[in-house]
């Protein structure tokens, strides 16, 4: 397992983001979905720079599954902040809607600021996501229809409404069961230079549990994340690589890696 490690002279009783930290360190292991343990650690990672840095909105995740990322999220938001999940909440013959719901309220989120929306994203043009975001999202997690043309629609939608310091996370890049994903990043990367990819985390298990992710922030953005990601997982920095007009950090995990956790001051 990847060890959690306190900042010098930090405070763990009084610790923002103590219950986000708990969760995706062990709380996330009896929810059903594919987020692996080094992928939820980086994600830890931009939530602690939002924190810091007072960073606000919204987090959005489209595809939801059973809530596994988007509980974390809503523990690590404060309380004027919504989570919105957008999803069929369909896989065959089952549900899972109701699961997500129970999942959201067994860790003592309150329902009221979980925001579901029953439906494709590509039935969202950008005017209705703003409508149902409320205001720009400070983290979007696109893990919806693995095709190109949803991928990319995915990320516009993202970028349309994204808040000042605000992350995309795009899910199963560099999977081979689903290439065109990759395809669809690179092309919005080329085609909005106004965006680039600052980090890369690989794959830590068979294709069956997931591919790797690849997070996107606004070019003047990309070094407070840049700094963090290097400050919190400094044994799991591989090197940099070249990608769609980006050098992006490329991020590994082994099991003895240690995540730092980021100095922060009560807010």
């Amino acid at each position: 397992m990847i060890e959690l490690q306190d900042p010098p002279q930090d405070r763990p009783a009084a610790r923002p983001l103590q219950a986000a930290i708990d969760y995706f360190a062990t709380g996330m292991r009896g929810v059903r979905g594919f987020l692996t343990q080094g992928s939820s650690f980086a994600l830890l990672t931009l939530l602690e720079v939002q924190r810091r840095d007072g960073i606000r909105g919204p987090i959005t995740e489209i595809g939801t599954f059973h809530g596994k990322a988007l509980i974390g999220f809503g523990l690590a938001t404060l309380p004027d902040e919504a989570v919105v999940g957008v999803d069929l909440f369909v896989v065959g013959t089952e549900d899972f809607e109701a699961s997500l719901r129970t999942n959201w309220d067994s860790v003592g989120l309150p329902l009221a600021r979980l925001c579901l929306h029953r439906g494709s994203s590509m039935e969202l043009g950008t005017q209705a996501w703003a409508a149902l975001l409320a205001a720009p999202a400070r983290l979007v997690h696109v893990d919806g229809e693995h095709t190109r043309s949803a991928a990319a629609h995915d990320l516009a939608l993202a970028a349309s409404f994204l808040a000042p310091g605000g992350v995309i996370v795009v899910d199963d890049v560099l999977h081979a069961w689903y290439p065109d994903i990759t395809l669809a990043v690179a092309a919005f990367l080329e085609a909005n230079p106004d965006f680039r990819a600052f980090a890369i985390i690989d794959r830590e298990a068979d294709l069956m549990r997931g591919g790797a992710k690849m997070m996107i922030a606004r070019r003047e953005d990309v070094p407070r994340y840049d700094e963090a990601l290097r400050f919190c997982l400094p044994r799991s920095i591989v090197r940099r690589t070249a990608f769609a007009g980006s050098t992006p950090l490329v991020i590994a995990f082994a099991p003895d890696h240690v995540k730092r956790l980021l100095p922060l001051a009560a807010r």
